[in-house]
C-alpha cells in the first residue's frame, strides 16, 4: 500500500472500487474492497478500532478515494470521542513513554456514505486476483486468504465468486500455509 503526501492511498488504485464486505473481530475491522482495472480483491485491516462512523442503505458502495492520516485535530466526531482523544494525550508528570499516533481512515464515496474510522494502526492485508464470473456460474474466485489464528497457527480460506469465504485448512506454520496456497494455485493453473 502506497500513500501520497496527503495520505491518499495511490497504490493499489482504489478509484471506483466497491466496498463489498466489512468483518469485525474483537477490536478490529477488515474492509474488503473489489478493485477495478485490473479486477482484484484488496483488504484493509483496522487494528484496535476506537471509533467508526458508517451506515448505509445503498446496494452498492463505490469508493472515490481512501485517506490514511494521523491528524485527529480536524475530525468532526461526537463530543465523547473528542474527550477520549484528549484524555489519551494526558501524561503523568515525568512519564517518558511516547504516545503511539492514531490512524484516521476516511473513505470518500462516489456513491454511498462517507466512512470515518479512528484506529491504532492500518494494515493492507492482501491483494489477490479476482476472476469473477458472469451471473449464473458458480466458478470460485481463485484467491486464498492466509490469516493468523488466535491460539497459534494459520488458517487458509478460499474466497468464492459471491465473496463468501470457505475454511480450507489450518496449518502450524505460516510457511506451510503459504506453501499449500502456492501448490494449489499452480495446480489450478495447469
Amino acid at each position: 500500500m502506497k500513500l501520497d503526501e496527503h495520505g491518499r492511498i495511490i497504490e493499489p488504485r482504489l478509484g471506483d472500487a466497491d466496498l463489498v464486505r466489512m468483518d469485525f473481530d474483537h477490536a478490529n475491522a477488515i474492509l474488503h474492497l473489489k478493485l477495478q482495472h485490473p479486477e482484484r480483491l484488496f483488504a484493509l485491516k483496522l487494528h484496535a478500532v476506537i471509533w467508526l462512523s458508517f451506515s448505509t442503505n445503498h446496494t452498492q458502495n463505490v469508493i472515490d478515494s481512501v485517506r490514511v492520516t494521523h491528524d485527529t485535530d480536524k475530525l468532526e466526531v461526537p463530543p465523547h470521542i473528542r474527550d477520549l482523544l484528549f484524555r489519551r494525550t494526558l501524561r503523568i508528570s515525568g512519564d517518558p513513554s511516547e504516545i503511539e499516533p492514531l490512524s484516521v481512515v476516511r473513505i470518500t464515496p462516489t456513491s454511498g456514505p462517507e466512512m470515518t474510522c479512528i484506529a491504532l494502526k492500518v494494515e493492507a492485508l492482501y491483494e489477490n486476483p479476482a476472476w469473477l464470473v458472469s451471473p449464473g456460474w458458480s466458478t470460485p474466485v481463485e484467491s486464498y486468504i492466509v490469516s493468523r489464528l488466535v491460539n497459534d497457527g494459520w488458517r487458509v480460506i478460499e474466497r468464492r465468486a459471491d465473496l463468501t469465504d470457505v475454511h480450507v485448512a489450518d496449518f502450524v506454520s505460516l510457511t506451510d500455509a503459504q506453501g499449500w496456497v502456492k501448490w494449489k494455485q499452480s495446480e489450478r493453473s495447469s
